[in-house]
C-alpha cells in the first residue's frame, strides 16, 4: 500500500473513481505497446466487473493497447508446500 500511496502522491499512478468502484491505475510505456496497470480496486466484484468496459475505454483515450491486471492466483494453493508464498500474478488483455 506504502508504494501505492507514493506512486500517486508522485503522479506515476492515477485515481480513477466511479459511483460504485474506484481504481488505482498506472501508464507504463514499453517498447511495444503503452499500458495501463490496475495496481489496485475497491468495491463489490460486481461493481468491479460492471465497470471494466469504462476503465477499458479509459486507457484507451490515453493511448494504451493493453491493460494489465496483478493479483493473486490459485497458484498460491498449488505451490504451497513446496515454500511458494504469494507475490503477484499480472493479467493481459489487449484493447
Amino acid at each position: 500500500m506504502e508504494s501505492i500511496e507514493r506512486s500517486l502522491v508522485e503522479g506515476r499512478a492515477h485515481l480513477l473513481t466511479l459511483p460504485d468502484c474506484c481504481f488505482v491505475v498506472e501508464l507504463a510505456d514499453y517498447p511495444a505497446a503503452r499500458a495501463c496497470q490496475v495496481m489496485w480496486a475497491a468495491g463489490t466484484l460486481e461493481a468491479i466487473l460492471a465497470a471494466v468496459p469504462r476503465l477499458d475505454a479509459w486507457a484507451r483515450g490515453q493511448g494504451c493497447a493493453e491493460m494489465l491486471v496483478e493479483g493473486r492466483g490459485g497458484w498460491a494453493r498449488a505451490l504451497k508446500d513446496i515454500g511458494y508464498r504469494p507475490w503477484s500474478v499480472t493479467l493481459r488483455k489487449a484493447l
